[in-house]
């Protein structure tokens, strides 16, 4: 029988904590995973001779945009707003902790996914 994880309430700094080091764990984790795929790239341009195919936008994952999420989160963090949905309401911990990067609060969620 598969335990579901329970989710505690912490203190907001505390919690807040949390987030910003899972969501910087998570940037280096795409930090990495955009350094081997260039790297990658760039040897199988080398062995195939695919200069024409594979050119240096391509091979240019770095600026894919790729973890600016992450980073927005993290500029959220430092200028005090990380918890506030666009609609001016607090997000819910519950839902900041089961996706970290989140702008939004459940019910403008709901209202986006109806769009």
């Amino acid at each position: 029988m598969q335990q579901t994880k329970t989710f505690q309430k912490l203190p907001e700094k505390e919690f807040i904590e949390k987030c910003k080091k899972r969501i910087c764990e998570n940037l280096k984790k795409i930090k990495k995973r955009v350094c081997s795929t260039e790297k990658n790239l760039r040897e199988r341009k080398e062995e195939d001779n695919l200069g024409n195919f594979i050119n240096e936008k391509t091979v240019n994952l770095g600026d894919s945009g790729w973890g600016e999420e992450h980073k927005e989160a993290l500029k959220r963090i430092e200028n005090g707003t990380y918890r506030t949905c666009k609609c001016g309401k607090k997000i819910e911990q519950k839902k900041q902790d089961a996706c970290p990067t989140t702008k939004l609060c459940i019910s403008c969620n709901n209202k986006e996914k109806q769009k």
